[in-house]
Order: structure tokens, then C-alpha cells, then sequence
């Protein structure tokens, strides 16, 4: 011992206790987990007074360092809560070392739940204010910034709470005291404005401000998807149509190499002279008229009786003639509604920057030809609704007398329908109840109710009018009950009567969801999926409702893709059960075809 130097004297109190601490210095030097173990269980054999708080703490560090050295998340969370539970028996809750183990459980099960954005943004708060509570106020303000950014997913449609949680979510990242996360919770603020502000050229400033904070990141993250949005905005604003696609075909490659291909698909529907979903179902129609044909030809050669005059022809040849007309309506009602997706950017483009009481000339003419095309579309969808039933009939029609049903002179859609949602056996329409009933319970009440209710034969107050989104393809019907009709009780009570049989999409969903929490908006949500409700006493009770207080149809392509799609896909059914019985065609002969027999 060196001359002046005290002796290290340590103090047991037996020689466990020795043991327990010589093995916890060798865990010290080497980081050997299992010296730690054995260090705390053998201070369990000693007398040390405080032998049970030091297994536990001892314990505590042994599952915490585990944890740390575990790559997989599941059992790493494991071994944290093991670590906190044991240190929960020497201290208690509020201690900063329980605090910080609970950090690092919370840790491991953000990085477990990451498809759960719900449960993210819950576990973002719980570490938040952790943090506040041991003084980490910046680590506070970046948790905070990730529970409001999780906030902005939170919610289906963008609205002023989207805003709401997109402000605070910059106002964290900038108290953060980090870069990085300033300006990439800054450039999603401003993208998210930019998806509410009123018109392109708003939408482009904020887009441009985007781009400029994503510009400040190290990882430029987004920067492709903001300049593609900021042409696609430019080409919005854009009145030459030449440079207005350029502009788009621009932005379109750039979402195609960014992988983004529900933008793509939206630039290929500006692109398109039509709208690409009324493209698609003009060739569907095609393809039926080939089937329908096909399938014809097939009976006339499986039938042996001779040429001359049957009713299964004249009603073929009735239905070939309204998938003609299904085109033209179509294809009329897509030229319209692109060209008011033009006027609107026109519209755009020449408003004034400040009110003025008289409109330009430019602007009146625009207006004009909107209130034109506005009324030529809703005649042209009203005649959709009215042809379209008329096609209905023909098909069922022609299915009456190909399987041989009886009184197929009386078979129209509503004799169809009636057939399959009764609880009689369906015959040789089982595989029809199969694989089209939904769509035939969809298109009786929002095809061929709707046009005998609301279009033709209308027999008390309604307001008529039409609804359409700027820039889009929608273009729908809206024709509700007039105020003062019913009572604003007498409402309330019919809408709440048919509350619970809405879709399950929308039970599923939190119950401050505009659409669940606004009652109209339900029975329209409830009316569009009617198809879904499997009774047709139920089914009645919503029509009965909706008769009462009327809405917002489905838009115009979504129930011309509905005919259609029922229409291709039935005719292929009808067939197969024609093929396997050949011996049931009714080819319904004239009076003339009786007497020459």
C-alpha cells in the first residue's frame, strides 16, 4: 500500500451479501448479463436488510438491458414491462425511473402498432407528457408534433378539424428546436391547405410554400409529389387547352416515377376527351351488344321452329336499341360534364381579384353556358333514369321468355325483382338470386323507384335542383323535401326511425362522423347502399323515408356503371342457364305464328 493512502474497508453482513456485490462489479467490467442475474438472486440468500429492494432494482436492469439488446420489438416490450414491473415494487409510479421505463415500453409498441394510426397517435401523446413531466420540453414539443400530425389522418374528409390539428402540428414542430421537423411539419400544413383552400390559385400558393419548406429537409421527402401537384395546379389555372395538358402530362410523370397511381389515373381523366369511366362503360356496352347477339344467334339454331315473327326477338331487339341509347346518353352527359370542368377553370382564371357588384362580359357568358349545360345534363340524367328503366324492363323481358318463365309477356323488372327478393323458390333463377341480386335490389330503388317517384310521375312539393363537384365527374340529382312540408320534428322522427339499419361501413365509424352524425346525411349514406340491407320489409322502410324527405342522388356514372355492369355480367349467367336448358325457351309466338300453325 503506497505510503499515505486509507484502506478500502467494505462492510457485510454475511458473505452472500459479499458475494452478490463481487458479482455485480464483475457485471460492471464485463456487462455479462448473467453476473447481474446471479448477483440479484444471490443477494436474496443474504441478510442484508435491504436484500429485497436491490434483487428488485437489480432485477429492473438485468429485464431493461435485455430489452435494449433485443431486436425483436414484441419480445423487447416484454422485457420492459418485466423491468417496470419490478422496479414498481421499490418505487412508485411517479419516480423518474419508472417514468423512463415506461418510455421505453411506449417505444416499443409504437414502433409494434405502426398500421394502427389511432393507437400511434395515442402512444405519441402518453410519451409527450412523460417527457413534459421530466422536464424534456423539447422531446415534449416533438411528440406533440407527431400526435397532432396523426391527427391530420384521423378524420375522412378535410375539414376545418384536419386544419385545426395541421396547425398545431407545425406549432410543436417549430417549439421542437429541430430543423428537420419544423419544415417537414410545415410543408404537410401547407399541403393540407392546399387541399382546402376554394381554387388552383390559392392551392398553388400554398403548394409552392410546401415545396419551399421541403426544400430546407436533408431527405427532400415529398419534393416530387409537390412539384407534380404544383403543375397539375398550374394546369388547373391553365385556359389553353394544348398547355393546360402539357402541364398535366408533366405532372402525371412525375406521380408515375414517384409510384402514386391514383394520380396518374386522375391526369389520364383530365387527359381524356371523355371522362375515362364513361369511356370504359361505352366499350362495355359494346362488348354486351356482342354478347346479347351471340347468345341469340345460339337459341335461333337451338330452336327448330321456322322464321317469322316471336315476341323473344321483337323484345332483343327492343333491349339492343336501349343499349344504344344508354350510349348516347352517356357519352352527351361526359361531353357536358367535361366541358364544366373547363368552364370552371375559365371561371377561375377571369374572376375578379376584388368584388365588383356587375360581372364581365366574359364572366356572364361563362355563366351562361354553365346554366346550359347544367340543364342539358340534368335532362339528359333524367332521361338516363327513365331509358335506363326501359332497358331494365326489355332485359327481363327477353329473360322471361328465354328460360321459359311464365306469362313472360308480363316479366318486366319490378315482376324480376319481385321473384328474387321473395322467399319462393327462384327455379331456374337461383343462379341469378346467386351473383346479381344485389345489384338488382340497387338498381329497383335508385333506377326504377327513384325515376317513378321523383321524375315521372311526381305528385307533391319538392326542390329540384342539382349538385356536382368543380373539377370532378360527379354530377348528381338533389331533390329533398321542401322546408315547412314536415316539421322539423316530423323529420327528425322519420329519419331516426330507419338510423339503425345504415351500413356497416358507417356503424364502424366513430360517432362524431359527419355522415353518421348528420341524419340527412345517414339515410343518404343508407339509401346509396340499400343493396345491402337483406330484408325487403327494411328496404321498404328506408324507400318510404327517403320518399318522405328526398336528398342527393348517387352521381350519374355511378349509376350508369351500375346498369351496365348489371347488364354484362347478367348476360353471361343467362346464358349458361339457357345452354343447360335448351328445352325452356319460350319464343313467344304472334297471333300470326299461331294461325299459320
Amino acid at each position: 500500500m503506497a505510503e499515505g493512502a486509507k484502506p478500502k474497508i467494505s462492510i457485510f453482513h454475511d458473505e452472500f451479501d459479499a458475494e452478490a456485490e463481487n458479482l455485480f462489479h464483475d457485471f460492471q467490467k464485463t456487462e455479462n448479463l448473467d453476473l447481474l442475474l446471479k448477483s440479484a438472486e444471490t443477494y436474496l440468500k443474504s441478510k442484508n436488510p435491504e436484500k429485497e429492494q436491490i434483487h428488485h432494482i437489480l432485477k429492473s436492469l438485468y429485464y431493461r438491458k435485455r430489452g435494449i439488446a433485443e431486436k425483436d420489438d414484441a419480445k423487447a416490450l416484454i422485457e420492459f414491462e418485466v423491468s417496470r414491473e419490478h422496479l414498481l415494487k421499490v418505487e412508485d409510479e411517479q419516480s423518474e425511473g419508472v417514468k423512463t421505463l415506461q418510455l421505453e415500453v411506449l417505444g416499443r409498441k409504437l414502433k409494434l402498432s405502426n398500421k394502427d394510426k389511432k393507437q400511434m397517435r395515442q402512444l405519441f401523446l402518453e410519451s409527450a407528457q412523460l417527457n413534459k413531466e421530466l422536464g424534456k420540453e423539447k422531446e415534449y414539443h416533438s411528440l406533440m408534433a407527431l400526435h397532432h400530425m396523426y391527427g391530420t389522418f384521423e378524420y375522412e374528409v378535410l375539414d376545418d378539424r384536419t386544419l385545426k390539428e395541421a396547425e398545431l402540428m407545425a406549432k410543436e414542430g417549430e417549439l421542437s428546436g429541430q430543423e428537420e421537423l419544423a419544415y417537414k411539419t410545415k410543408a404537410l400544413l401547407h399541403q393540407i391547405k392546399a387541399k382546402t383552400v376554394l381554387g388552383p390559385k390559392e392551392s398553388l400558393e400554398e403548394l409552392e410554400m410546401a415545396l419551399a419548406a421541403t426544400e430546407m429537409t436533408q431527405d427532400k421527402y415529398g419534393k416530387e409529389e409537390t412539384e407534380a401537384q404544383i403543375l397539375y395546379a398550374k394546369g388547373m389555372m391553365t385556359v389553353g387547352r394544348n398547355k393546360r395538358n402539357e402541364l398535366f402530362r408533366e405532372a402525371g410523370a412525375k406521380w408515375l416515377a414517384a409510384g402514386n397511381q391514383a394520380e396518374v389515373m386522375n391526369v389520364a381523366k383530365m387527359l381524356a376527351p371523355l371522362p375515362v369511366n364513361i369511356m370504359a362503360m361505352l366499350e362495355m356496352a359494346d362488348i354486351v351488344i356482342e354478347k346479347q347477339n351471340e347468345m341469340l344467334a345460339s337459341v335461333r339454331k337451338m330452336t327448330k321452329k321456322p322464321e317469322g315473327a316471336y315476341m323473344l326477338f321483337y323484345h332483343h331487339s327492343y333491349l339492343l336499341e336501349r343499349l344504344k341509347d344508354f350510349k348516347k346518353i352517356i357519352t352527351r352527359l361526359g361531353k357536358s360534364r367535361k366541358r364544366l370542368t373547363e368552364l370552371g377553370i375559365l371561371r377561375s382564371k377571369h374572376e375578379p381579384k376584388t368584388f365588383r357588384r356587375k360581372l364581365s362580359k366574359k364572366l356572364q357568358t361563362i355563366a351562361q353556358e354553365h346554366d346550359s349545360l347544367t340543364q342539358s345534363m340534368r335532362l339528359d340524367l333524367e332521361s338516363l333514369y327513365i331509358f335506363g328503366k326501359i332497358l331494365l324492363d326489355q332485359w327481363s323481358f327477353t329473360i322471361g321468355y328465354l328460360l321459359g318463365l311464365k306469362n313472360p309477356e308480363l316479366f318486366d323488372f319490378h315482376r324480376l325483382y319481385d321473384v328474387i327478393a321473395g322467399n319462393k323458390d327462384k327455379g331456374l333463377l337461383q343462379p341469378v338470386w346467386d351473383k346479381h341480386r344485389k345489384d338488382i335490389f340497387w338498381l329497383y330503388y335508385q333506377l326504377k323507384a327513384y325515376r317513378n317517384e321523383f321524375i315521372e310521375h311526381v305528385k307533391r312539393p319538392w326542390q329540384k335542383g342539382t349538385t356536382m363537384s368543380v373539377y370532378g365527374d360527379e354530377f348528381n340529382l338533389f331533390i329533398p323535401t321542401p322546408p315547412g312540408y314536415f316539421t322539423d320534428e316530423e323529420v327528425e322522427k322519420k329519419l331516426k326511425s330507419v338510423r339503425h339499419l345504415m351500413p356497416k361501413v358507417l356503424k364502424d365509424m366513430p360517432d362524431d362522423y359527419w355522415e353518421k352524425k348528420r341524419l340527412k346525411r345517414t339515410l343518404e349514406v343508407t339509401f346509396y347502399r340499400i343493396d345491402e340491407i337483406v330484408e325487403k320489409e327494411d328496404r321498404e322502410k328506408v324507400w318510404k323515408v327517403w320518399c318522405d324527405i328526398g336528398g342527393s342522388t348517387p352521381s350519374y356514372d355511378k349509376i350508369a356503371a351500375r346498369l351496365i355492369n348489371f347488364v354484362f355480367s347478367s348476360t353471361d349467367t343467362i346464358r349458361a342457364i339457357v345452354e343447360e336448358n335448351s328445352q325452356n325457351v319460350d319464343l313467344g309466338e304472334t297471333k300470326k305464328e299461331q294461325e299459320q300453325e
